[in-house]
């Protein structure tokens, strides 16, 4: 069973960064959320007709999955997008949006609004995104780039990539120091198309000669050079 951290106290502060966004989901949270993805899927699978007070309680929690996996603003945010398949961030964006609205008209009993927003949502990644959920995998196709902070004042970052299992492999990186890393950024790449090594001689201006893989800059230069990267990538890919 791969090591896990635990769940922050109330009052620990987000600026600590101590496994930041690697906490695991309570028990009932869990059992919670599990349902309400089980009963979204059912719902779209008979086209949202009937739809009780109860489906759109797990609207609203569902919606809250995909806006925490694109926002990056909770103690448990990569928890959850692994365990969601790692959605594109535009795309949770879009998918939390939708369900929102989607949530809306089926409250309003608006049925033209609910037939305009049911195929975008039964036809994209939701429910992949939901079973992928429910079978509690983390392991998906495309590579995987993560950031870890060192410390709040440090602008210290671990830059690393797994293929593999994605909450493991980064959850063991977190604890490889003293004190567990915060993941602050992530990104996908198409499986093979990027090394870690060409990654590292990008950023290898800022590497901290005694860390392995460890890189001194502010966080938004280092956002920009891997982005650059990526899309150095795709440019060429598509050329």
């Amino acid at each position: 069973m791969p090591r896990t951290l635990p769940y922050p106290d109330p009052g620990c502060s987000r600026d600590d960064r101590k496994g930041f966004g690697l906490a695991p989901e309570p028990a009932k949270t869990r059992k919670s959320r599990m349902t309400s993805a089980q009963r979204v899927i059912a719902l779209f699978k008979r086209d949202a007709q009937d739809a009780t007070p109860e489906d759109l309680e797990a609207l609203s929690e569902v919606k809250g999955l995909f806006n925490r996996t694109q926002r990056q603003d909770q103690w448990d945010w990569f928890t959850t997008w692994a365990r969601l398949g790692c959605p594109y961030q535009e795309e949770a964006r879009e998918i939390g949006t939708s369900l929102g609205y989607f949530r809306k008209h089926l409250r309003d009993a608006d049925s033209e609004m609910v037939a305009r927003k049911i195929g975008f949502l039964k036809d994209g990644d939701l429910i992949p995104s939901l079973e992928h959920y429910i079978a509690e995998g983390t392991r998906i196709e495309e590579d995987v780039i993560y950031v870890l902070a060192h410390g709040p004042q440090a602008n210290l970052f671990t830059v690393g990539m797994t293929s593999g299992d994605v909450l493991a492999d980064v959850t063991s990186a977190s604890l490889a120091t003293e004190r567990p890393l915060g993941v602050q950024a992530v990104w996908l790449a198409e499986r093979s198309t990027l090394t870690l090594e060409a990654l590292h001689e990008v950023l290898e201006p800022w590497r901290v000669r005694s860390l392995e893989g460890v890189f001194a800059m502010d966080l938004e230069d280092l956002r920009m050079q891997v982005e650059d990267l990526l899309e150095e990538i795709e440019n060429a890919i598509g050329a």
